[in-house]
């Protein structure tokens, strides 16, 4: 499929491979190859959802694969140095995805699942994540209708141009779920390149009542949690460095959400 894309497209560059796709690029188009089947006509309607359907160019559904081809934006991954500059756009793009409410209570069934699965990482020094958590769950904290969130804010999905224009990329993990979930990820993800209490205030830009506050607060455990968790199953060679500073960060955040 890739040589008759090329034909197609021209000379294309690889960017990156992750779970779900291969990705391409030219001068004027992003090229993403699925891995499973249903994930470019998803993405494609998470984009239209998302007021974002100007980017799509071609939607193919083939026997030899999935593509979906969008028009390449002229910006980088958001670094520590563009960051502060983004944030308005960033957060006025998300306060109206936001807006899109669902009729539907938040299924927190992976969330007992994820918290489950994380035992086995539990220790002295994190356990007050775990706490946190279970404490959220038990009181019912975290039952609220859903709304649209993109659930993978992390850095390398939110695009700065040099006029300061944002753009989320990478929608195949959007669902309608807990707008806090989605800020907690923005914070460990993205707003972490920022000094603590910075990217501690950036978050709370988007909190607005104290459930809310309940709710991120729990969800930041969790975020932090999965990262505890992930970085030493799939980039072993950062544990040195990326687990203290996750835990730092979580008991900065923590301690003053939370009491911890």
């Amino acid at each position: 499929m890739l040589t008759e894309l090329s034909q197609t497209y021209g000379p294309l560059e690889f960017i990156q491979e992750s779970k779900h796709s291969l990705t391409y690029r030219n001068g004027r188009y992003v090229l993403k190859l699925y891995r499973e089947k249903n994930q470019a006509v998803l993405e494609a309607e998470n984009l239209r959802r998302a007021g974002l359907q100007h980017l799509i160019h071609d939607v193919q559904v083939t026997e030899a694969g999935e593509l979906l081809v969008t028009h390449r934006f002229p910006g980088l991954p958001v670094t520590a140095q563009t960051l502060r500059s983004a944030l308005p756009g960033l957060k006025h793009f998300l306060d109206q995805l936001h807006q899109q409410k669902s009729t539907e209570q938040v299924n927190l069934t992976p969330v007992v699942l994820k918290l489950q699965q994380f035992q086995d990482i539990r220790t002295a020094e994190n356990d007050f994540l775990f706490v946190i958590l279970e404490k959220a769950l038990q009181q019912g904290l975290l039952e609220t209708h859903g709304v649209f969130c993109h659930l993978d804010l992390w850095s390398n999905n939110i695009l700065v141009a040099s006029d300061g224009e944002v753009l989320v990329i990478d929608w195949v993990r959007a669902r309608f779920d807990d707008p806090m979930r989605d800020i907690a990820l923005l914070k460990a993800g993205t707003l972490d390149l920022l000094p603590e209490q910075e990217a501690l205030q950036a978050a709370l830009a988007y909190v607005k009542t104290p459930a809310e506050r309940e709710r991120f607060t729990a969800y930041l455990a969790l975020t932090y949690l999965n990262d505890l968790h992930w970085i030493p199953r799939n980039t072993p060679h950062t544990v040195a460095t990326e687990l203290p500073f996750k835990l730092e960060r979580a008991q900065h955040a923590l301690g003053i959400l939370a009491g911890f």
